[in-house]
């Protein structure tokens, strides 16, 4: 095996020239080496280049031999260098068959994943040693280097035989009404709409400043941990007691707005108040609901969080309120937007978790008056948002005209429906749900599909 002392570049040359040999002697060798190995992998020059004239004699569907192989280092330059066609009959006799090759790669694949260590481990020693440089800055670009080593283990098929009995078992649950293939938001009515919050998936909320984007998601958020299913929550707006406010007065149910300025009519009102308060705080006290306030949080820090509350919590969802308040690298805040809603993307798909993001809409809205219902279009910074959703969905305070399409049995209804717009869903169809809003407990309740 490979020598890991301490002070050795770790590495395997008796390896890498095994690998080698077992591509002269089979196709599906190659095949599997393409898939496992980056140039990276070989440590030995001569091998590197090799290896890359083996690639290059398989993309071109030509015979792979010691002649062809040869003929292409011939005319790349590099046929010296390797050691000549000595070095090339050498490797051809490295093994007698290409049955062990996954072996041989994945001891390369450790050992470059040792080098590219090694080399981040000396880097961070001079950033630390850079007084200019925080230990933020630090953190986000050791985290950001980690997440790019490792990647060609990941195997990201499966033969369709194996993904049948989760597919046929979804079916199942989907035909029965009392379940949902994704998790449940609490509201019967979304949750039909949706199919739930699938794992793997970015659903998007967006709407006007004061439409209940984030009472709607902390909604969510509440009745998800009822479910016993832990949920971290990202509050770049409101600091953690503002939301836990919110959740009591969810809770209790407890008009907390306002609440400097109540008068109780009595003693035992006020006691009532209180009491019902106390045991929204009991209730709430049991549902595993993490909230993190951060502002300005970068995606790179973001994952980490994602990361140690998983480990930490169980974490099975994750809610960001809101994508605007991130912040990103590039100086085009469009193409950061687009970097944050692709990076949410891939975590909700290596975690298989479900992730809530709440989006802001374009300004311009304001100018098309409130009988305009939003489209994907107004999405502020909207770029990639709606092609990395899942689901992308809208809050809309529809005015009395539009109340007057639905079949509401009272006008004190009517005044407090809110619509909800699914404008893209890539597991059913694009619909209306009505939501019935109660201002003074900043909650939804379902009413029905339009």
């Amino acid at each position: 095996m490979a020598d890991n002392s301490p002070g050795v570049i770790p590495e395997a040359k008796k390896y890498e020239r095994a690998v080698l040999g077992c591509m002269m002697l089979d196709n599906s060798a190659i095949e599997i080496a393409i898939e496992m190995l980056e140039s990276s992998c070989f440590y030995s020059p001569s091998n590197e280049v090799m290896y890359q004239a083996i690639c290059e004699l398989y993309e071109q569907n030509s015979e792979v031999d010691m002649l062809t192989i040869e003929a292409v280092l011939t005319t790349n330059g590099k046929l010296d260098a390797v050691g000549g066609t000595a070095f090339i009959g050498g490797i051809e006799n490295e093994v007698s068959s290409g049955a062990s090759i996954r072996e041989y790669c994945n001891i390369l694949v450790e050992q470059d994943e040792r080098r590219k260590l090694l080399v981040l481990g000396k880097g961070l020693i001079n950033m630390v040693s850079d007084k200019s440089i925080v230990s933020d800055k630090i953190i986000e670009g050791v985290q950001e280097n980690l997440n790019k080593i490792g990647i060609k283990k990941a195997i990201d098929y499966h033969h369709i035989k194996d993904i049948l009995p989760e597919a046929f078992q979804a079916i199942i649950d989907m035909s029965n009404d009392e379940k949902t293939v994704g998790i449940s938001c609490g509201i019967n009515s979304v949750d039909r709409a949706l199919g739930g919050f699938t794992n793997g998936g970015l659903f998007v909320l967006a709407g006007r400043t004061g439409t209940g984007k984030t009472a709607f998601a902390l909604d969510v958020a509440v009745n998800v941990a009822k479910q016993d299913i832990p949920v971290l929550c990202f509050s770049m707006e409101m600091k953690c007691v503002e939301v836990a406010h919110r959740l009591i007065s969810k809770e209790s149910p407890a008009e907390l707005f306002g609440i400097q300025y109540k008068k109780f009519a009595d003693g035992k009102e006020e006691g009532l108040f209180f009491e019902g308060i106390t045991h929204g705080c009991g209730r709430l006290s049991k549902f595993p609901i993490i909230i993190d306030e951060t502002p300005a949080i970068s995606i790179s820090k973001m994952q980490i969080k994602i990361e140690k509350a998983i480990r930490e919590y169980g974490i099975k969802m994750v809610v960001v309120d809101y994508l605007q308040l991130m912040t990103g690298v590039s100086g085009d805040r469009r193409l950061e937007i687009e970097s944050i809603t692709r990076s949410l993307k891939q975590f909700a798909m290596q975690y298989n978790i479900p992730i809530v993001a709440l989006s802001q809409l374009n300004r311009s809205i304001d100018h098309r008056g409130e009988e305009y219902r939003p489209v994907l279009a107004d999405l502020r910074e909207s770029g990639s948002i709606e092609q990395d959703a899942n689901v992308v969905m809208f809050i809309h305070n529809s005015t009395p005209t539009q109340k007057l399409e639905y079949d509401l049995n009272t006008e004190n209804n009517s005044e407090n429906i809110r619509e909800l717009i699914i404008r893209k869903n890539r597991n059913g169809e694009c619909s209306t749900v009505l939501l019935y809003w109660k201002a003074e407990y900043a909650s939804f309740y379902g009413l029905y599909n339009h």
